[in-house]
């Protein structure tokens, strides 16, 4: 099984190990070129990492292999009244598919209901990211409806035919292309029937 295989700590997001991130590979895939770390001056990963590490509504963590940094996640938006925030999740593309991201997104959720006490947990996945939903759902996550986003990367690739569901749902306003995100949720209780399973 690859998560017996994959050996991964989460540690509170540093500046050190951010400035590592300018080594991780790139997404070939055109859907995908967002997720890259584009940060490459001390100053612009600097600016990166304040962004991310600056606000009082979000914690994030690094994952580490070793000791080298593959990804990162963490929680945004985060309401301290109803215990509540937004997940987010980027592995070094050269280290997707390979079980890091369930391992990590298992030992956060762990620290996020048990240890933090939060009760729910939102995210919002790309229609065309069929790997990242198939990965939420098994780990619980609900599907709770959809949201209109502007697709990230100019033009989406129309040609692609394994897409053009996505693509009939798409809209051209303003020269952006807004598509239809998917809204997922994992309640602490929903948490808490997974792990007695």
């Amino acid at each position: 099984m690859v998560m017996e295989m994959v050996d991964i700590v989460l540690k509170p997001m540093e500046l050190k190990d951010v400035e590592k991130f300018r080594h991780w590979s790139t997404h070939d895939d055109e859907l995908f070129s967002d997720y890259n770390f584009l940060p490459k001056t001390d100053k612009e990963v600097r600016e990166w990492y304040e962004w991310k590490v600056g606000s009082l509504f979000s914690e994030y963590f690094c994952i580490i292999e070793g000791e080298i940094p593959i990804g990162y996640l963490g929680m945004k938006g985060i309401n301290f009244l109803f215990r509540t925030s937004f997940l987010g999740i980027v592995l070094d593309p050269g280290k997707v598919n390979q079980g890091y991201g369930e391992v990590a997104l298992r030992k956060f959720l762990k620290y996020y209901f048990e240890e933090k006490n939060m009760k729910k947990i939102f995210l919002h996945v790309a229609p065309y990211n069929k790997r990242a939903f198939s990965l939420y759902k098994k780990i619980g996550f609900q599907t709770k409806g959809t949201f209109p986003y502007i697709y990230p990367n100019g033009k989406p690739p129309l040609y692609r035919e394994e897409f053009q569901d996505i693509w009939d749902l798409a809209i051209e306003l303003g020269g952006h292309w807004i598509l239809r995100g998917i809204r997922m949720e994992l309640s602490q209780e929903e948490y808490w029937k997974g792990a007695k399973e």
